[in-house]
C-alpha cells in the first residue's frame, strides 16, 4: 500500500487513527525517526494539508477535541507553522521572486549528479536522496539535517535544495519549503542558521545513522542577510457572489476543501479544474503531478452531482474555457503567494480582455491568521492561541 492515498476519504481516516492512537506521543517522540509510517509519531497529514483536502483548522479542532491545549501543544504549533509560513510569505511576495529570479541563474551553473545518483561521501545523505525520490516524502527532522549538509557541508546553493523538494515532496510548498530552506541558511532570521550534528543525526535515528566516516560542517556557510519589511495585507470586503450560468468556478490545488467553503454556493454550473500550470509541469516530478491530479479528480468525483459540468487545465487553457463558457466572473478560493498565483497574475490581462472579473474568495481561518505573520513565530503563537476558541 502506497504511504499516501490521494483521496480525502483516506485523509480523513488518518486524522482519526493519528488522534486516537499516537497525538498524545508526538510532543515526546515526534523529533525521532525510526524509520516508516508505523513506527514513527509524526502524522503524515502534510500532503493533504498542503492541498487543503483538509483544513488545519479542522484538524485542530479534532485534536482539541480529544485532548486538552497543554497535552498537545507541540502538536497544535507545528500545524500553526504551516499557516505562520503562509502569511509571513504573503505579506513578503518579493522572497518568492527573488527566490525564483535567484535559482534560474544558479541552475545554469550547478548540476547535482552526485546527489541524484546517491555518490556523496555521506552514506546516510544518499540514502535519504532515495527515500525523497522513492516516497516523495520525509521525516521533518530528516529535512532539516538534509538541508543543513546540503547547505553547509556540501557547499551547495540553498535554492537549489529548495528546487529539489518542490520537485519531489508531495506536501511541497511555495511557503513552507522555501522559507524553511531559508531558516536552514541563516536567512530567514538574524544570526540564526541551522547545523546538523553527528550526535543528534544519531540520537533521533536511534543508531541507525552513525556518520563515522565523514565530519558534518561546524561553521555555517555565509550569506547576505536582507531585510523584507512585510506589507500590509487587506482581505476583499464582504462580496455578494450571484450564482449563475455566467459564474464560474476555479479549483486550484491551492484548497481542495471545496465543501466547507461557505462562500461558494452549490450546485455550481461551471467549473475549471488547474491541476498544475505550465511552470509547475517543469518543476514537479510525474509523482507529484500524477498525486496532484489524483487529488483533485477525487475532489471533483466526491461532488459530481454539485457540478453541472467540469472542464481540466490539461484539456483546455483557461481562457478559453472562459470564452467558451461566455462567463462573466470567476470565483476561486485563494492563492496564496507561490506558481499559482504567479500563473493567475499572469493570466489577468487575458481576462481583463474577457471582460470577466475574477474574485479570490479567503477563508475566515486565514483572514484572522495571516496578519499576525509579521514578526516571528512564537510572537504569531501567542496571538494565535488566543484565537483558536474564536
Amino acid at each position: 500500500m502506497p504511504m499516501f492515498i490521494p483521496s480525502k476519504n483516506a485523509a480523513l481516516d488518518r486524522v482519526n487513527q493519528y488522534i486516537s492512537e499516537k497525538l498524545i506521543h508526538y510532543q515526546s517522540k515526534r523529533n525521532h525517526d525510526f524509520g516508516g509510517v508505523d513506527a514513527n509519531y509524526v502524522s503524515y497529514l502534510s500532503p493533504y494539508l498542503r492541498h487543503r483536502v483538509i483544513t488545519e483548522e479542522y484538524v485542530i479542532k479534532q485534536a482539541l477535541s480529544l485532548y486538552p491545549f497543554n497535552k498537545i501543544e507541540k502538536f497544535i504549533q507545528e500545524i500553526l507553522w504551516r499557516t505562520y509560513w503562509k502569511g509571513w510569505l504573503q505579506l513578503r511576495p518579493k522572497v518568492w521572486g527573488d527566490y525564483k529570479r535567484d535559482l534560474e541563474k544558479i541552475k545554469l551553473n550547478h548540476n547535482l549528479n552526485d546527489i541524484l545518483e546517491y555518490k556523496t561521501d555521506i552514506e546516510c545523505f544518499n540514502n535519504w536522496t532515495k527515500e525523497l525520490i522513492e516516497n516523495n516524502y520525509l521525516h521533518n527532522h530528516v529535512r532539516m539535517w538534509y538541508a543543513s549538509i546540503w547547505i553547509h557541508t556540501l557547499k551547495l546553493p540553498w535554492q537549489l535544495g529548495a528546487d529539489f523538494f518542490m520537485k519531489h515532496l508531495f506536501d511541497g510548498d511555495p511557503a513552507s519549503n522555501t522559507l524553511s530552506w531559508r531558516w536552514v541558511a541563516g536567512l530567514q532570521t538574524r544570526g540564526k542558521s541551522y547545523l546538523a550534528t553527528k550526535s543528534n543525526i544519531h540520537k533521533f535515528t536511534d543508531g541507525r545513522c552513525t556518520l563515522k566516516d565523514h565530519a558534518l560542517a561546524t561553521l555555517p556557510v555565509n550569506h547576505t542577510f536582507l531585510d523584507y519589511p512585510p506589507n500590509s495585507m487587506k482581505f476583499n470586503e464582504m462580496i455578494n457572489i450571484e450564482w449563475d450560468e455566467n459564474t464560474g468556478l476555479l479549483i486550484t490545488c491551492e484548497d481542495l476543501d471545496l465543501e466547507t467553503a461557505t462562500d461558494i454556493v452549490f450546485p455550481v454550473q461551471h467549473a475549471y479544474m488547474l491541476v498544475a500550470t505550465p511552470e509547475e509541469n517543469g518543476v514537479y516530478s510525474n509523482s507529484v503531478l500524477n498525486f496532484k491530479k489524483e487529488l483533485c479528480l477525487d475532489v471533483v468525483n466526491n461532488i459530481n452531482k454539485k457540478i453541472h459540468s467540469v472542464s481540466r487545465s490539461d484539456e483546455i487553457d483557461l481562457v478559453s474555457w472562459i470564452k467558451e463558457n461566455k462567463l462573466k466572473k470567476i470565483i476561486t478560493l485563494s492563492t496564496p503567494v507561490g506558481y499559482i498565483n504567479d500563473y493567475l497574475n499572469s493570466k489577468k490581462y487575458e481576462m481583463k480582455d474577457c471582460s470577466v472579473e475574477f474574485v479570490k474568495i479567503f477563508r475566515e481561518y486565514d483572514m484572522k491568521f495571516w496578519n499576525f505573520a509579521n514578526k516571528g513565530f512564537f510572537n504569531f503563537f501567542q496571538k494565535a492561541k488566543t484565537k483558536l476558541d474564536d
